[in-house]
C-alpha cells in the first residue's frame, strides 16, 4: 500500500472518528444529529470490518489513532477538539 493511501486512510478516519465523538458529547441532538452519529458508526464498522476481510493491518492505516490521541492526552488540556 503507498504512503499516500494509508495517510490518505489515516486522516479520513481519524477526522469521521472526531466527527462521531463531538456528537456523542453533544447534549439536545435533532433528529438529524442522531442519524448524522449513526451513520459515522456505520461507515467506521463497515470500513474497520471491510480493512479486516482484505487482511489490512489496522494500526497501519491508524484505525485506533484517535483512542490513542485522546487517551495520550486526557487531563493535559490537548485533547481539546
Amino acid at each position: 500500500m503507498s504512503e499516500t493511501i494509508k495517510h490518505y486512510l489515516r486522516d479520513f478516519i481519524y477526522i469521521l472518528k472526531e466527527e462521531h465523538q463531538k456528537l456523542k458529547e453533544q447534549s439536545n441532538n435533532s433528529e438529524f444529529d442522531e442519524g448524522s452519529k449513526f451513520t459515522y458508526y456505520k461507515v467506521l464498522e463497515l470500513m474497520k470490518n471491510q480493512a479486516e476481510s482484505f487482511d489490512i493491518d489496522l494500526e497501519l492505516i491508524g484505525f485506533h489513532d484517535y483512542e490513542k490521541y485522546i487517551e495520550a492526552n486526557e487531563g493535559t488540556g490537548h485533547n481539546k477538539r
